[in-house]
């Protein structure tokens, strides 16, 4: 819709166009800062590749590394620990 001229839209970086698209221009919006909850999907009861059991692994562990959680999260990560299965995968949010 909005190369055929009819409206704007907010998309995440990812689905935006490239640079030097020849109708589309993009804006880049830093403030407010936007952040979205995102999640691993995987079909259940689906028995997975190695490749992806270990790319699964690999994205847990990334996601839980004490590294890629702001401090907030981390508060809010310790209170919720205490009555949650360590084992349970949920979304995670990034920033």
């Amino acid at each position: 819709l909005v190369e055929a001229g009819l409206g704007v839209a907010v998309l995440p970086k990812l689905a935006t166009p490239a640079a030097g698209h020849p109708i589309i221009h993009t804006i880049r919006l830093t403030e407010p800062e936007v952040s979205r909850t995102i999640g691993i999907v995987r079909r259940r009861g689906a028995t997975l590749s190695p490749h992806a059991s270990q790319f699964l692994k690999m994205l847990l562990e990334a996601w839980r590394s004490p590294s890629r959680i702001s401090e907030p999260d981390k508060l809010r990560s310790r209170s919720a620990q205490a009555s949650s299965n360590p084992a349970s995968v949920g979304p995670r949010r990034k920033r």
